[in-house]
């Protein structure tokens, strides 16, 4: 597919642009954002034309689900019902910020493609000043998931998604790197106690810490996912990933993406320094989808990637390295 894209630059006002934006999400046409964990691909919620161009510019499988972003919690009363007191409650400390939840839709309201049959949506504010200009312009729902290709790395830098959606998407807006670099957690608030589906910056323990609230990861793999992520490989270059170990060899041209502790002067070895040290958990998040599309541009045939200690603190960071690592032939 071949499709004419217009490119806005948020260094620019969007105010400039507020009748192209809004006419565009009107017309079911989809647009590519940045927000503080990746860049996102967003059309209207409400509607099913545009939602399936979405998955068609993505080329997503569509039993994935989609989350919804707004820019105020009044929004959330057009297409939710019945949200446990908690799921408020943590809201109001986390949002806006890189949390979604899943919650109870109001039926017939949502396109039921961002649902992919479900009867709940996960939900979000993104903690991104041109991201919320962006939602407040249109003032609509926004589903959106991450502004790549399906199974590539998710796109943290404008050149990410200029390279995988020019010619594809309608309309990519210009911004700044991602903040956060991985994407947002996602909380089941449909289940007691609540269930993180996706673990992202915003751990279980902060949430008990800060608020009280008890939060457990789901520790089953659902043939149904709820939460985007769940299912499918993900993020992947395209050369086959393997676990790096510290007794590392290399045998051929590879790459290696590690902390920069663990990196030696190989000989035929392209390197990634994912942060400077092991403990630089929040360094290796921003950096990580970086590494993996600079492995993906280089002619290695091979690429090695460190798995981080298995502490809650790295779990989003395991979880995307998780779905990189080659075992046998998958779905993307």
């Amino acid at each position: 597919m071949k499709q004419e894209t217009i490119i806005i630059d948020v260094n620019e006002s969007m105010d400039n642009e507020s009748s192209t934006l809004r006419e565009m999400i009107k017309k079911d046409r989809v647009i590519a954002f940045p927000t503080e964990t990746v860049y996102g691909l967003g059309g209207n919620a409400y509607s099913d034309e545009a939602v399936k161009r979405i998955f068609q510019v993505k080329q997503r499988p569509a039993d994935n689900p989609l989350i919804v972003h707004i820019h105020c919690m009044e929004q959330l009363n057009e297409f939710t019902e019945h949200i446990h007191p908690d799921a408020y409650r943590l809201m109001k400390r986390y949002w806006p910020g890189p949390i979604t939840f899943i919650v109870p839709i109001k039926q017939g309201m949502l396109s039921h493609y961002v649902t992919a049959g479900l009867n709940t949506v996960g939900v979000r504010m993104p903690n991104h000043d041109f991201a919320l200009q962006f939602l407040r312009i249109v003032d609509t729902p926004i589903a959106a998931p991450s502004a790549n290709m399906s199974g590539r790395p998710s796109p943290t830098k404008f050149s990410h998604i200029e390279y995988d959606l020019y010619g594809r998407a309608d309309v990519l807006i210009r911004g700044d790197d991602s903040i956060v670099g991985v994407e947002s957690t996602v909380v089941d608030t449909t289940v007691v106690p609540f269930e993180i589906v996706r673990p992202g910056h915003i751990t279980a323990a902060d949430i008990m810490r800060e608020t009280g609230i008890e939060v457990i990861y789901e520790s089953t793999t659902s043939t149904t996912p709820k939460s985007p992520g769940m299912k499918y490989r993900h993020y992947a270059p395209k050369q086959p990933v393997y676990p790096f170990k510290e007794d590392f060899h290399p045998k051929g041209h590879v790459g290696v993406i590690a902390p920069a502790e663990l990196i030696k002067s190989w000989n035929n070895v392209v390197t990634f320094e994912l942060c400077e040290s092991v403990i630089d958990v929040n360094i290796a998040m921003r950096n990580l989808y970086k590494a993996l599309r600079f492995m993906d541009a280089q002619q290695v045939d091979t690429v090695y990637i460190y798995q981080f200690p298995r502490q809650e603190r790295y779990n989003a960071l395991n979880n995307r390295i998780d779905k990189v690592i080659s075992s046998k032939e998958e779905d993307l």
